[in-house]
């Protein structure tokens, strides 16, 4: 299947596997997994694992109505279509607590060739079933999707929320004052300045990233980026302007 995107990074050197349905046991197998790497992470130390069912992996394609087609609990209804993620969240609280983990989702987007006929109501009813849960947090990111993900899932998830996809400081500072987020996730803007708290706090302008360094094999786009001091005047733009990235030439 085609990428969604021409993308600059790296690619893999083979080919992938045909995928197979997994069955009933490789499901619960898998749920295991989860188990075991939640369990491990609290034994190293950290505060808390995030289930990453966004951006068409392997939670997201069991709730996108054209990569689950299953006749059996796991597919179907939204509630089946919901049971492997929910499963997964279930059983990390109960081997570690609720407050270990949390969700990451990205409703309607169709990277990876996902897709799901109603997603509104999809994760209206996930969002639901997570605040039932007392988990750490919902992370929500809306990847331009027409209808409003933020407005609602925020009234349906009774816990923190962070918000992600787009922000800058001021977008940011309104979505926490205003628009009901908890946290704003800025990954591109952290990734390109090393010292964002700084430039954010003064106002300072920040890096642009260079999306030819995502993902990148070496140093270069994750320990090279210059702090304000030392910024490259033609590189910077406002914090509180939308990021514009240097696209490769």
């Amino acid at each position: 299947m085609a990428e969604p995107y021409d993308s600059p990074w790296p690619k893999p050197k083979k080919p992938y596997v045909v995928p197979r349905e997994l069955s009933h046991a490789d499901i619960l197998a898998t749920i295991d997994d989860f188990v075991a790497s939640a369990r491990r992470a609290q034994d190293a130390g950290l505060d808390g694992v995030e289930i990453h069912a966004a951006s068409g992996y392997l939670p997201m394609q069991f709730l996108s109505t054209n990569a689950n087609l299953r006749t059996d609990q796991w597919g179907g209804s939204i509630e089946r279509r919901s049971a492997f993620l929910l499963a997964i969240v279930d059983a990390i609280a109960a081997a570690t607590s609720p407050g270990f983990v949390s969700v990451k989702l990205s409703p309607g987007w169709g990277f990876n060739q996902v897709d799901d006929t109603d997603p509104i109501a999809t994760y209206r009813y996930l969002a639901t079933e997570l605040g039932r849960r007392s988990i750490a947090y919902l992370h929500v990111g809306n990847y331009g999707i027409e209808w409003d993900v933020f407005g609602t899932i925020r009234p349906l998830f009774d816990g923190p929320m962070i918000y992600n996809v787009g922000f800058n400081r001021a977008s940011a500072t309104s979505a926490v004052e205003k628009n009901g987020a908890d946290m704003v996730a800025l990954g591109q803007a952290f990734i390109a300045n090393p010292d964002l708290v700084e430039r954010y706090r003064n106002g300072w302008t920040v890096n642009r990233p260079r999306v030819a360094t995502y993902y990148s094999q070496g140093p270069d786009g994750y320990i090279d980026y210059p702090v304000h001091a030392d910024r490259d005047a033609e590189q910077q733009q406002s914090a509180d302007e939308a990021l514009v990235p240097i696209m490769p030439q």
